[in-house]
C-alpha cells in the first residue's frame, strides 16, 4: 500500500472568484430578504398589496406598494378631497373681491370715527338729557342768588357747568376710540385672516406621509481585503490539517514495520 506524499501548500485565493462567490451571496440573502418583508395587509381601513415585476436593466425582482381604502373610507376621502376644493374655489374668489382694498395706502381713521360715531352717537343723546337737569338746576341756583341771567358772572358759573359735563363726555368718548381702533383693525384683517385658513386647508396631501414604506434589503459592498485573508487563513488551516493527519498516517504505519517484520514466515 503507498502511503502517498505530503499535501501541496495552499495557493494564493483567487479573489475575484472569491468576491463574485460572496456578491452573490450577499444578493440572495438580500433579495429573500426583501421578499419575506414584502407582506400584504389588511385592516378596518383598506389593505396593502405588493406587485413583483423584473427589472430589465438588472433582471432583479422590484416590489410596489398598492394602496386600497375600503369603499366607505374611499367615500370619505373623495368627501375630503371635493371640500378642499371647494374651500380652495371660496379662497381664491374672496382674494379676488378683496384685492382693491389693499392696493392703497391704509387709513383707519374714517373705520375708527365711524365706529365711534355709531356707538357714542346714542349714548350722548342720553348723556344730554342726564346731564340737562344739572345745567337748569345750576342757573336756578344763580338766579336766586341773585346774579341775573347774561350777566358775566351768570355765563362763566354756567360755562364751568357745560365744561365739566365736556370734559365727562371726552373722557367717555376716549376710554372707547382704542376699542373702536381695535375693530377696525380686525375688520381689516378679516378677509385677509378668513382667506388664510381657507386656502391652508384647501392644501393638497403631503404624499411623502401617505407612500408606504416598504422595506428594502442592503446588499453592501464586499471587504475584499478582509475577505481574501479570511479566505487564505482558512485554506492555510486546511492545508495545516491535512498535514497533521498525513504524519498521523505515517506514523501508524511506522509503528506497524516492526510488527510486521516480527510475524514469521
Amino acid at each position: 500500500m503507498s502511503k502517498g506524499s505530503s499535501p501541496a501548500p495552499p495557493p494564493p485565493v483567487n479573489v475575484p472568484q472569491t468576491t463574485a462567490q460572496d456578491m452573490a451571496a450577499r444578493l440572495q440573502g438580500a433579495q429573500e430578504g426583501q421578499a419575506l418583508s414584502t407582506i400584504g395587509q389588511d385592516n378596518p381601513f383598506g389593505s396593502l398589496t405588493y406587485t413583483t415585476t423584473i427589472d430589465p436593466i438588472t433582471g432583479l425582482p422590484k416590489y410596489q406598494a398598492n394602496s386600497q381604502y375600503t369603499p366607505e373610507q374611499q367615500a370619505i376621502f373623495d368627501y375630503l378631497q371635493q371640500n378642499q376644493l371647494g374651500l380652495g374655489a371660496t379662497g381664491t374668489n374672496l382674494i379676488t373681491a378683496n384685492m382693491g382694498q389693499y392696493g392703497q395706502p391704509i387709513d383707519l381713521s374714517a373705520a375708527e370715527n365711524s365706529l365711534s360715531n355709531a356707538a357714542m352717537d346714542p349714548m350722548m343723546a342720553n348723556f344730554d338729557r342726564y346731564m340737562k337737569p344739572q345745567l337748569d338746576q345750576r342757573r336756578t341756583e344763580l338766579i336766586n342768588q341773585g346774579i341775573p341771567e347774561g350777566s358775566d358772572l351768570f355765563d362763566l358759573e354756567m360755562d364751568k357747568v357745560r365744561n365739566n359735563q365736556n370734559l365727562t363726555k371726552g373722557r367717555l368718548i376716549s376710554s372707547y376710540f382704542p376699542q373702536a381702533e381695535q375693530i377696525a383693525k380686525d375688520q381689516l384683517n378679516m378677509p385677509t385672516d378668513l382667506i388664510s385658513k381657507l386656502m391652508a386647508l384647501s392644501q393638497p396631501g403631503n404624499i411623502n406621509q401617505s407612500l408606504v414604506n416598504t422595506p428594502s434589503a442592503n446588499v453592501g459592498a464586499t471587504d475584499v481585503a478582509s475577505l481574501a485573508t479570511s479566505a487564505q487563513e482558512q485554506a492555510f488551516k486546511n492545508y495545516q490539517q491535512a498535514n497533521a493527519d498525513k504524519n498521523a498516517q505515517m506514523g501508524m504505519w511506522t509503528s506497524l514495520v516492526p510488527k510486521i517484520l516480527s510475524i514469521p514466515l
